[in-house]
């Protein structure tokens, strides 16, 4: 085994038993782990599977819920139609009445239906990543500690300037680009860490810059990063990654004009959800930058926030049409939005330079304090609940509006496999 795989020593442990353990054509091995070894290793684990099950991994010392395979591997090469060679089915078992901490009561009860598998033959990064030089890029290299007058910025996680953060890449500037997005690691395990979009070179790098050439074809990367956050089954999660295999189909019916609207509604959906983390700020670079990906048209100009000549955003100006044919669910969260956006504007902490997207107005416009009663009990109480509830609906219409029409495509297209 080589490459980064290497690195895992539960990957290696696998490989060094079949490779040193397994030598007779009757030799078998129960693998009691995460799929990863599976869905990541074609090129060394090609075994045929006998029986395989699917367990919580919650109930065996671990945190999360997601699926652990129990997979009895045979000592025989598969064929690419047989079990355990393209695809692996497997039968999920949940444990019925277990109680924590140790989880070692309850009966195995069985779901009464399969899921399954299949390989991953390419990243995100190598399938869709799209980091170019353009000649009047500007580029800040890192430095430590962070410079005092860089001439581009770096993001944090949240968003906001890194000038408290280690830097691992040289920072970019160019009036066209408009994000940065990270979309790192095959699984759905620690999305929150591998998973961001935000205005400026992230400073802990593996992503690529949004340009407004791209950015409308990179988006679907975005929406495939957090499936996760909108499916509550267990048996799903560590079942499906992140997968680049379905490039060639995706760029052909992107071509042919196919997906036209669906890439909308995708925009759409980032204008919206909280997960996109780009923010309008004023860089320490001495340049304001501004939220292209939302749908409050507020900006100013880079050097003057208060000028408002062009004040659209890119992702209004793409959306102009469709934002005149929404269907039933779309209107419903566009008027919404725009109650959001109206209440925000009245709030103590908002800042008429700024434009304005959902996550930025959750964090720094949807203000709370802490209020004890008489009985000494403690809760946050909301300064604008009427923002607050709002904010909270959107929520639960960004995922229901993911299932019904993002999600589809995502899979159709092998985005998520």
């Amino acid at each position: 085994m080589t490459g980064a795989r290497s690195n895992d020593m539960s990957n290696v442990f696998i490989w060094s038993a079949f490779h040193y353990y397994l030598r007779q054509p009757t030799d078998s091995a129960v693998i009691f782990s995460p799929l990863k070894y599976w869905k990541l290793g074609e090129d060394w684990f090609k075994f045929k599977a006998d029986k395989a099950f699917a367990f919580n991994r919650k109930y065996f010392h671990a945190v999360r819920q997601m699926v652990n395979g129990c997979v009895l591997w045979l000592n025989e090469l598969a064929k690419i139609t047989e079990n355990g060679g393209e695809t692996l089915t497997l039968t999920p078992y949940n444990i019925k009445d277990a109680k924590a901490p140790n989880y070692d009561t309850g009966t195995i009860e069985s779901l009464n239906q399969t899921v399954t598998a299949q390989r991953i033959h390419s990243s995100f990064s190598s399938a869709y990543y799209e980091e170019v030089d353009e000649p009047n890029d500007i580029i800040q290299k890192k430095e430590k500690p962070y410079p005092l007058n860089p001439k581009a910025i770096w993001s944090a996680f949240d968003g906001t300037e890194a000038r408290d953060k280690t830097l691992s890449s040289n920072a970019k500037y160019n009036e066209d680009i408009v994000g940065y997005l990270k979309a790192g690691g095959s699984t759905f395990e620690n999305d929150s860490s591998n998973a961001h979009l935000t205005r400026n070179t992230e400073h802990n790098a593996h992503g690529f810059h949004l340009r407004i050439s791209n950015y409308l074809l990179k988006l679907p990367i975005f929406a495939a990063n957090w499936w996760k956050a909108y499916r509550p089954n267990w048996w799903e999660i560590g079942v499906y990654y992140r997968s680049g295999d379905g490039k060639v189909a995706f760029e052909k019916d992107v071509k042919a004009g196919k997906l036209d609207h669906w890439l909308n509604q995708v925009l759409f959906y980032t204008c919206l959800e909280n997960y996109n983390k780009i923010r309008s700020l004023e860089g320490s670079d001495g340049r304001w930058y501004y939220n292209e990906l939302s749908l409050d048209n507020n900006k100013g100009q880079v050097h003057d926030p208060l000028d408002k000549s062009q004040p659209e955003t890119l992702a209004s100006q793409q959306l102009s049409k469709f934002l005149d044919n929404l269907n039933d669910d779309e209107a419903k969260m566009y008027q919404l939005w725009q109650r959001i956006l109206k209440e925000a504007k009245v709030t103590k902490n908002y800042d008429e330079r700024l434009n304005y997207g959902i996550y930025q107005i959750n964090d720094e416009l949807n203000t709370s304090h802490k209020e004890t009663n008489s009985r000494g009990k403690t809760t946050t109480v909301y300064d604008y609940p009427q923002l607050n509830g709002d904010l909270n609906t959107m929520r639960g219409l960004i995922k229901d509006y993911y299932h019904k029409y993002v999600m589809p495509n995502l899979f159709k297209y092998e985005f998520i496999k």
